[in-house]
C-alpha cells in the first residue's frame, strides 16, 4: 500500500504513477475537492483571469477595445477550477486510488487518520504550502473570490504573485501601488531582467514604493499603511502577495524549512518520501515531475530528481519566463527583431542565454511567448546539448522560436 498525503499536483501525479504500476494507492487530501493550491486557488484561477486581460490588452494594442465585467472573469474562474478538480478525481479514481477527505498525520513513521494508524509500505508527503492568512486582506489566491469593485490597492512584494496580481488588475482599470523593500522588482534575477521589468511595470502606469517596507496596516475608511520612509499609502484594498510556508505541522521527518530528501526524494525516515513544495520546488510543474519521481521510486524504482534548469514563468503580459543561472559568456537579442513578433505588434522585449564553453547554461526572456521559448532552451540545457547540435534545431517560420535559434548562433561566434 503507498500512502500519499497531499492532493496538489505532487500527490495527484505521485499517485497516478504508483497506481500505474498496479500499486494500491490511498491518496489523503484535507480539502473537500482535488488539486491542491494550484487548481483551486492558484495556476488555473489566476491564469483564467489572466487570458481574457491578455485579449483586452492585445486588442488595444491593435487598436480596437475590448470589455469584460469582473464577475465574468471571476465565473470563468471558479469554471476552470471545478472542471480541472472533477477531471482530476475521476482520472484518479479510474485508476483505482483510494481517495480519502481528512487530515492527516505522521508520527513514528506511521500515518495518522482519524486517530488510527493506516497500514502502508510507503509514504509520499506532498502536503504543499499554506499561508496564515490577516483579516481583512487580500491574497493572490483570493482574486477569484473577492469583491473587485475597488479603485486602488496596494500590493505587498514585487514576487510573482505580486507582479501577476499587479498586471491583471492595472489591465482592469484599478490604480495599483506596488510596495518592495528592495530596489528592484523580482530583485532575485539578473541586472538586465530586474531593471527591465522595473523599468516596463513603471512605464505601463503600475506605481512602485520601493526601497520600502510597511511598518504597519491600519483600516479605517480605506487602509492605511504606514511605510518605513515615514510616509502614509491610502488605498481601498490590500494585496499580500508573500508568506507561504510548507504545510508540515504534525509531519514528524526530519526538516529545516524544508522536508529533508536526498535525489531520489528519500526522506531521513526509512520508506516516507516527499515531493512538491515541502522540499521547496516552488512550482506546479516542478511538482508534477517530482510527484512521479517519487510515486515511480515509492514502488521500487530508482529515479533521479535532476533540478537542472527548471523554467520558471510569470504570466504577465508581456511574459517573463528563465531557467538557469545566468553565468558565462551572455548574449541578448532584441524581440523587435523577430518577424512574428512584428506580426502581433509585441515587439518590447528581448531573450538572453547564456553559455560556459560550447554548452548552453541558461536564459531568460522577457517577451510575449517568453513561456515557449525559455521552456524549449530548458530542455536542450536538461539534454545537455551543446552549441553545434543546436544549431540543428529547425525553428518554424515565422516563429517567436527563431530568436532562440539567432541567441544560439551569436553565442557560437562569440565562442568562436
Amino acid at each position: 500500500m503507498i500512502v500519499v498525503l497531499g492532493g496538489g499536483p505532487a500527490g495527484i501525479y505521485a499517485s497516478i504513477e504508483a497506481a500505474k504500476r498496479d500499486a494500491k494507492v490511498t491518496l489523503i487530501e484535507k480539502e473537500e475537492r482535488i488539486g491542491g493550491t494550484c487548481t483551486l486557488y492558484g495556476c488555473v484561477p489566476t491564469k483564467s483571469m489572466l487570458y481574457p486581460a491578455r485579449i483586452i490588452d492585445s486588442l488595444e494594442k491593435l487598436g480596437g477595445k475590448g470589455e469584460i465585467s469582473m464577475t465574468s472573469i471571476q465565473a470563468l474562474a471558479r469554471g476552470s477550477v471545478e472542471r480541472i478538480s472533477k477531471g482530476i478525481e475521476s482520472t484518479l479514481e479510474s485508476l483505482g486510488v483510494n481517495i480519502i477527505h481528512e487530515r492527516a498525520y505522521i508520527r513514528s513513521g506511521n500515518v495518522i487518520v482519524r486517530n488510527e494508524t493506516l497500514p502502508s509500505d510507503s509514504v509520499i508527503i506532498s502536503t504543499g504550502t499554506e499561508r496564515d492568512k490577516e483579516n481583512d486582506m487580500i491574497y493572490s489566491e483570493d482574486l477569484h473570490e473577492v469583491d473587485l469593485s475597488f479603485k486602488t490597492v496596494g500590493i505587498v512584494g514585487g514576487d510573482v504573485g505580486g507582479l501577476e496580481a499587479a498586471w491583471l488588475l492595472h489591465t482592469l482599470g484599478k490604480e495599483v501601488y506596488m510596495i518592495d523593500k528592495n530596489s528592484f522588482l523580482m530583485s532575485y534575477l539578473d541586472d538586465d531582467m530586474r531593471k527591465a521589468i522595473t523599468s516596463y511595470f513603471k512605464r505601463i502606469g503600475i506605481k512602485l514604493v520601493l526601497n520600502t517596507e510597511v511598518k504597519s496596516i491600519e483600516k479605517k475608511e480605506k487602509f492605511l499603511l504606514k511605510l518605513s520612509d515615514n510616509e502614509t499609502l491610502s488605498v481601498d484594498r490590500v494585496l499580500k502577495s508573500f508568506g507561504r510556508h510548507p504545510a508540515i505541522e504534525g509531519i514528524d521527518v526530519p526538516k529545516n524549512r524544508y522536508i529533508r530528501v536526498d535525489d531520489y526524494l528519500r526522506t531521513e525516515v526509512n520508506g516516507i518520501f516527499a515531493a512538491g513544495d515541502v522540499i521547496g520546488t516552488h512550482t506546479a510543474h516542478s511538482a508534477i515531475y517530482a510527484g512521479k519521481i517519487a510515486g515511480a521510486n515509492a514502488v521500487g524504482e530508482r529515479k533521479e530528481f535532476n533540478r537542472e534548469a527548471i523554467p520558471h514563468v510569470v504570466y504577465t503580459r508581456p511574459e517573463i519566463a528563465y531557467t538557469g543561472l545566468m553565468e558565462g559568456k551572455c548574449v541578448k537579442v532584441q524581440a523587435g527583431s523577430n518577424g512574428r513578433n512584428i506580426i502581433e505588434r509585441e515587439t518590447f522585449g528581448f531573450l538572453k542565454l547564456c553559455s560556459e564553453g560550447k554548452r548552453l547554461v541558461s536564459a531568460e526572456a522577457f517577451m510575449e511567448g517568453a513561456e515557449d521559448v525559455i521552456a524549449t532552451a530548458s530542455l536542450m540545457i536538461r539534454l545537455h546539448l551543446n552549441l553545434d547540435q543546436i544549431q540543428d534545431f529547425i525553428p518554424p517560420h515565422p516563429s517567436k522560436l527563431e530568436l532562440l535559434k539567432d541567441a544560439v548562433e551569436e553565442l557560437i561566434n562569440i565562442n568562436g
